[in-house]
């Protein structure tokens, strides 16, 4: 929902591949959730490069793995359908880009700390040292952020940046997040929602639904920040 190192903003290429079970899956998917003040879509295109693996869906009861196969193999924009989910294999080491407040920082202290509670197979943590990440999250505008990126690629990032408060690219042990914090100015639950949501998203949890308001990956604009509890089960179920 509002609701990701490669070189993040090849983006230009939208195409989809599905290969078997043994081989890599490319995914490209935008996603979009309308915003209350005029705002219009948030997209985020996620370049998904990994290896899928079976889940073992016998854990839980037919509303989590109904859920969990709607946010986890299905794209939003797209009649491509996994058959298995794809994850991080290696421990994800976060950097905070500028511009990012106390506030902000002590929330990603309690969604790394949740999430490593949920999360047995690879450790979350926060980096000091921009060389040791594999993600990075932007607090700007889009202004800000596009200075980060390469001139070739400004224009159209640009394009999409302009209706987005959250975006996000993931893959192959790799993601960078986007938080445009002109766009919502001091609404801080905003901030917080859009900083879990991306950042659980990124993990391997790509769709939206509008089947459960509670749940972070919830279609429409809400403020929603803490996990519900079928969130919880997904992604325990996508890394346990």
């Amino acid at each position: 929902m509002i609701n990701k190192l490669f070189n993040f903003l090849a983006i230009g290429v939208i195409s989809f591949l599905l290969l078997s079970n043994e081989s890599v899956i490319k995914l490209i998917k935008n996603d979009s959730v309308s915003m209350p003040n005029s705002l219009g879509k948030k997209n985020h295109d996620k370049n998904i490069i990994n290896t899928p693996f079976t889940v073992d869906y016998s854990r839980y009861d037919d509303e989590t793995n109904t859920y969990f196969k709607e946010i986890a193999l299905e794209l939003e924009f797209s009649n491509l359908v996994k058959t298995e989910p794809i994850r991080w294999t290696e421990d994800m080491h976060i950097f905070i880009e500028k511009n990012a407040t106390p506030l902000i920082r002590n929330e990603l202290n309690r969604i790394v700390s949740e999430l490593n509670e949920l999360i047995d197979p690879i450790e979350i943590s926060i980096v000091n040292n921009k060389s040791e990440a594999n993600c990075h999250i932007y607090f700007d505008d889009v202004n800000g952020f596009l200075k980060n990126i390469s001139e070739a690629s400004r224009e159209k990032t640009r394009e999409r940046l302009n209706v987005n408060c959250g975006y996000f690219s993931s893959g192959n042990n790799n993601a960078y997040l986007h938080i445009d914090l002109a766009k919502i100015n001091d609404d801080t639950d905003a901030q917080k929602h859009l900083l879990r949501e991306e950042l659980t998203q990124c993990l391997g949890l790509f769709n939206d639904s509008w089947s459960y308001p509670e749940s972070m990956f919830y279609q429409g604009w809400t403020h929603t920040t803490d996990y519900a509890e079928i969130d919880k089960r997904l992604i325990d179920l996508l890394y346990n």
